[in-house]
This record gives C-alpha cells, structure tokens and sequence, in this order.
C-alpha cells in the first residue's frame, strides 16, 4: 500500500486464494477468502487502516477486535483479524512481523 506507506506480506498459504479490497479514500484495506475455481470472495481474513494517531490514542478506534500494528509517530496502523483467520492461526504477532513502513 504504497498510498499509506507499509506493505504487508501475506502468507505462503493464502497464495492464490485471496482478494483485496482497496479503499484509497478510506485509507483501508481487507484481505478475504477467494475460491478461484468458481470466481467468489467469502469471509474477511485481515482489516488493516491507517488512522491519525491521535484518534487511535483519544479512543476513536478502540472497537472490540481492533489493535495497533505500529504507529509511526503520526500514523497509526490498525487491524482487525477475523475469527476465521485466527482459526487458521493468524495472530496479532504475526502480523506484525509481516507488517513493514515504506522507508
């Protein structure tokens, strides 16, 4: 996500059976299930938003399921992993070691 200046590196599983939405205007994007065979987009996997870090530290986002990747002073990168990827294994721990700023 150039826009917002990170990349998130995706798991070796998820290749090939995701789709992405990109919300530029919304600073967002989610990552869901993808059934190649017959083309649908199920459940959402991984939320990722960058919000002002302000907002993050007054509360705005402080919804249930929702945690800080990182912040890098000004930004505040926000996910929420979803049931569904949490019982695949997904953890707040493993996003942030695939969770890289655009230097």
């Amino acid at each position: 996500n150039v826009n917002d200046g990170y990349y998130y590196t995706i798991p070796q599983k998820w290749v090939g059976s995701i789709a992405v939405l990109k919300d530029t205007d919304n600073n967002l994007r989610e990552i869901y299930k993808y059934n190649p065979e017959d083309m649908t987009v199920g459940s959402s996997l991984l939320y990722i938003k960058a919000v002002k870090k302000k907002d993050w530290d007054e509360g705005k986002y402080k919804a249930s399921g929702v945690n800080e990747i990182m912040n890098n002073g000004k930004v505040s990168y926000i996910c929420r992993i979803s049931e569904d990827a949490a019982s695949e294994g997904l953890t707040l721990e493993n996003v942030r070691d695939n969770f890289k700023l655009v230097e």
